[in-house]
């Protein structure tokens, strides 16, 4: 897999992308994730890695952790999660399955949902599967979950264990938009290989960790677990990923936001001031480039837990339209109704494509000596000596 990011990503209209990025987000997007099922996007992650000969491995929770390395320096870690809210079956009996909805989405949306269910892939390793369709017949909430009854085609039509989510249309991607059941986060997951494949093809110098983190959408589970164990560096650069909801201020097609927070927390300043100026950096040099930059509150995202736990951690966010699948009145008021209708989850393509290149130039900067936090930290303090007289 080669990238090619065009000279500017960021313009309104249709936005040139390359057939094998176009490739890799109708694969990526086509593919059924759920928190704990993470699998089948896991194996699509690492043929891409493999292509790009980029080395990888698990940890002992599952989450994927490449390295691509040219030249010392702290990592930048590019976060994103595998996962998107969705079905775990957990009893059959007949044509009725009952399981628990994982992840955030309003409970009077889904009675009388179509959803396609999966059995877990290390059962249909190797082999496409178009699960099977069925019904949620009822929701209760019990514990604050939300336990669904399901209804099947046929008897035990799926087993325990079986996942997945909303029946919808299948992505699409063009020049405008990309639209599918789960942009959040496969999005993510998307910028972070092509970032990787655009470092693999150039040569640049840069030390960059691409993280695949899992079960996000159930309170950062594998990013907790893995800040927790301090598999990262500590002096790692870490990015959240993530597509976030449109809000005021963050709106779709004006270019990716440089997140300074989210709904619980703000980031680290010297890590969103590297993302910032790599931002500013670009707009200067290319009048159609643009980004947002904005605390969006529609949220929580990963970056919030590593900067609970000490890591330097910054954020950046395409805006989303129908977050979660759920329908809802737009930024400018139109474009839906109250969070009860499902759709497909849809965001810009030229801000994906601007999110990349701005990822792009951010690391390749580390590596050519752009200013590190130490530098950052010395330009926010001044030299008061030429001052001091005046203020006694």
């Amino acid at each position: 897999m080669t990238a090619a990011i065009p000279p500017s990503g960021g313009t309104e209209g249709v936005a040139p992308i390359s057939a094998p990025i176009s490739a890799l987000l109708r694969r990526l997007l086509s593919t059924p994730t759920a928190p704990f099922h993470e699998g089948r996007v896991m194996e699509v992650i690492r043929e891409a890695l493999d292509a790009l000969a980029i080395p990888h491995r698990h940890d002992r929770h599952g989450n994927l952790i490449a390295r691509y390395r040219k030249g010392s320096g702290p990592p930048w870690a590019l976060l994103a999660h595998t996962d998107h809210p969705g079905i775990e079956v957990t009893r059959v009996r007949g044509a009725t399955a009952w399981g628990t909805f994982l992840g955030g989405t309003r409970p009077d949306s889904l009675p009388g949902a179509r959803v396609r269910l999966f059995p877990d892939v290390v059962e249909t390793a190797g082999r496409a599967d178009d699960g099977v369709l069925a019904t949620i017949r009822a929701t209760h909430m019990v514990r604050g979950e939300k336990r669904l009854e399901i209804d099947l085609p046929t008897p035990r039509a799926v087993a325990p264990g079986a996942f997945g989510g909303f029946d919808l249309p299948a992505p699409t991607v063009s020049g405008k938009t990309i639209a599918a059941a789960a942009v959040d986060d496969l999005i993510g997951c998307a910028t972070t290989l092509a970032v990787l494949a655009n470092l693999r093809e150039s040569g640049a110098k840069a030390h960059v960790l691409g993280v695949f983190t899992r079960a996000e959408e159930v309170g950062f589970i594998g990013a907790q677990l893995l800040a927790e164990a301090g598999t990262l560096p500590a002096t790692a650069l870490v990015v959240s990923l993530e597509a976030s909801m449109e809000i005021p201020g963050a709106r779709c097609g004006l270019g990716p936001v440089v997140r300074v927070g989210d709904r619980t927390s703000v980031y680290h300043s010297g890590a969103e001031y590297l993302l910032h100026a790599a931002a500013r950096e670009l707009a200067r040099e290319d009048p159609g480039f643009r980004f947002q930059r904005q605390l969006m509150t529609g949220g929580t995202c990963e970056a919030t837990v590593f900067t609970a736990l000490g890591y330097p951690a910054a954020g950046l966010a395409y805006p989303l339209r129908n977050y979660h699948n759920m329908v809802m009145a737009g930024v400018d008021g139109g474009g839906g109704g109250n969070g009860n209708e499902i759709d497909r989850e849809q965001i810009h393509t030229a801000d994906f494509l601007a999110g990349v290149r701005l990822l792009t130039r951010a690391v390749t900067a580390t590596g050519r000596g752009a200013p590190s936090l130490t530098r950052y930290y010395r330009q926010l303090i001044r030299d008061t000596t030429r001052y001091r007289n005046r203020l006694r």
